[in-house]
């Protein structure tokens, strides 16, 4: 069987980690597979594909989402136009890869990529669509094509994935079908100390923009104030200092939160797992995220997790058994949870524990891996 993965980004971010993750999986079995990935520019993905022996090429990609903004504009029917042909054009551009690398079943990667299953279509082959994002709260984007094509590429995909039923919600209006598959996630190492002593370290690992909620941060600092915990740290993974202090002074931020707050430089997977040991419980803002790769990451290396009552963080933590859910914008609910998680071991380390469990029964990559490959083999049986 011979699988062509086709994504819109070749940083490393969570996208690609899940991506990289699911071909580990794949491979790790020894299943009868080949593996084929199209990029759409160099990054530091290249890499890692050429680190696992992934064959790999490019192709020029037209993105199938645009910012809303640009919905205002009289110019938008027509652009709107210009990109449905531009999607057909990307598909024509992987029809040549279809037939060098005899292409069983295209898989796109990402809510970005539509044309995946338009290539599927000229070339008769099986596709399937990965919706990893909410395009709309977390972007602030709307599908590109005219509407007729989207609704089109949504009822012709064989099969659309998503990350987790927060998602599947969403994008239920074009198609009630929607399977939801878990990423698969991997850590390095099990968080070795549970008991918390002196000062209080917490990590956030989301950049400097709203869909991550850093607008959330001055809400934690407040909140530590309202159950009147003053030795803490906010560690910041992937912030630049800079960017930091330009930001909050942007911002108007109160200077003695910049005080609480220590921008860290962006670390490998194994890394991060390392510095994770290190904290005493990780806190996810984000209002929309779609899964939240590093959310995963940290529940099933039992760091605890304190995040925001909404997206897909509200279907991880469930109703606190498995974290500490706030509603957004409530200080004073937020702060009640954290004074809980410091103040009561036994129930910290029971929903350790119950993280850690749900985690190992729906997030490892042999789990995502082993459903998306019988997905694949009960396409590729069908006759088209």
């Amino acid at each position: 069987m011979n699988v062509l993965f086709i994504t819109h980004y070749t940083g490393l971010g969570g996208a690609s980690v899940a991506l990289l993750n699911l071909i580990d999986g794949l491979k790790k079995e020894k299943r009868e597979i080949n593996i084929y990935v199209l990029l759409p520019r160099k990054g530091d993905l290249e890499y890692e594909l050429t680190k696992r022996s992934i064959e790999y090429d490019f192709i020029p990609f037209c993105a199938g989402v645009i910012s809303r903004d640009w919905t205002c504009s009289w110019k938008y029917p027509l652009k709107q136009i210009k990109n449905s042909f531009f999607q057909i054009y990307s598909a024509l551009k992987i029809c040549p890869f279809i037939k060098k690398w005899n292409i069983n079943i295209i898989h796109a990667n990402s809510t970005y990529v539509l044309c995946g299953t338009l290539a599927g279509k000229f070339m008769k082959i099986r596709s399937i669509w990965h919706l990893r994002e909410n395009i709309s709260s977390h972007f602030n984007a709307v599908f590109f094509p005219v509407p007729f094509l989207v609704k089109w590429i949504f009822n012709k995909t064989d099969r659309i994935i998503s990350v987790s039923k927060y998602i599947s919600d969403i994008y239920s209006d074009y198609n009630d079908k929607i399977i939801t598959i878990y990423d698969g996630t991997h850590v390095h190492l099990q968080k070795d100390k549970f008991d918390i002593h002196g000062i209080v370290k917490i990590l956030y690992t989301g950049a400097l923009n709203t869909g991550k909620g850093i607008f959330d941060i001055p809400l934690l600092c407040k909140a530590m104030d309202s159950i009147e915990l003053e030795e803490y740290l906010i560690y910041m993974v992937g912030v630049d200092k800079e960017k930091l202090e330009y930001f909050a002074k942007k911002n108007d931020w109160d200077p003695i939160i910049l005080d609480k707050l220590i921008p860290v430089s962006r670390f490998s997977r194994q890394e991060l797992d390392e510095f994770r040991n290190k904290m005493d419980f990780f806190f996810m803002p984000s209002p929309d995220e779609a899964l939240g790769l590093v959310t995963t990451e940290a529940m099933m290396m039992g760091l605890p997790v304190v995040g925001v009552d909404s997206g897909a963080t509200k279907e991880l933590i469930g109703n606190n058994e498995r974290g500490y859910k706030y509603s957004a914008g409530n200080y004073i609910e937020l702060g009640g949870q954290i004074q809980l998680l410091l103040g009561n071991r036994y129930e910290r380390l029971k929903r350790i524990e119950m993280a850690k469990k749900w985690g190992e029964e729906n997030f490892t990559v042999e789990i995502c891996s082993k459903k998306i490959f019988e997905l694949y083999v009960e396409l590729v049986d069908k006759v088209l």
